[in-house]
């Protein structure tokens, strides 16, 4: 389905007074954390059409009606899902850059924050990689905006880096989303502990080249 056809469903089909992901009240939160946490698990072993809800309810060890409270549908269930992971990523990261101006310490700030999410969320992280195109209407819609806005956060601090030239700074960022999404795709974090060389790393081979990479 093409993005415009996409979008044309959304304002046919999806109700847009979707509820915002946090809400007053640790009990809530801590239940929607649960909620999303098992929805993460079950979309990423199984796929968004694979997966159901009566799945997610028990991993997640909450009743179906329970679920129910808190999402209309498994659609909402992975809107939340990435908009929290989104918005996470993008508030984390604008914190840690305010007063660092040294551009390779802010390249290694945002390599650090995206990475140290996959570390602590690997299933949130696979499935918004995989399953934006599950999305449709304005879900579809918000969470392609939240990704062009974290895009452009990355994209600022590359910018810093040297080049003057726009097409090569929108293609650097696009080779370093490349390598930060397809991390999931061989670090298992039950048989390495190796995720800070993991990050200099990558900040090394970014700034200096495979040859001067340690």
């Amino acid at each position: 389905m093409t993005q415009a056809k996409k979008i044309t469903l959304a304002n046919e089909q999806a109700d847009t007074s979707i509820p915002e992901t946090l809400a007053p009240g640790p009990k809530f939160q801590r239940r929607l954390s649960d909620i999303l946490t098992a929805a993460a698990e079950v979309i990423a072993e199984r796929g968004f059409e694979g997966a159901s809800v009566r799945e997610v309810a028990a991993r997640g060890s909450i009743g179906l009606s329970g679920i129910y409270y808190y999402f209309k549908s498994k659609e909402e269930m992975l809107f939340a899902l990435q908009r929290n992971t989104f918005t996470t990523l993008i508030s984390k990261a604008q914190t840690a850059l305010q007063g660092i101006t040294e551009p390779e310490a802010r390249l290694r700030i945002v390599v650090e924050n995206h990475l140290g999410y996959f570390f602590s969320h690997p299933q949130e992280l696979k499935v918004c990689f995989h399953e934006l195109d599950s999305l449709n209407g304005e879900y579809y819609k918000r969470v392609l905006q939240l990704r062009r806005e974290y895009y452009d956060v990355v994209r600022s601090v590359l910018a810093e880096l040297g080049t003057t030239d726009e097409h090569i700074t929108s293609l650097n960022t696009l080779y370093l989303f490349g390598s930060l999404n397809w991390v999931h795709m061989w670090y298992d974090s039950t048989e390495r502990n190796d995720s800070q060389s993991v990050i200099e790393h990558l900040v090394n081979l970014y700034v200096r080249g495979v040859n001067a990479t340690p």
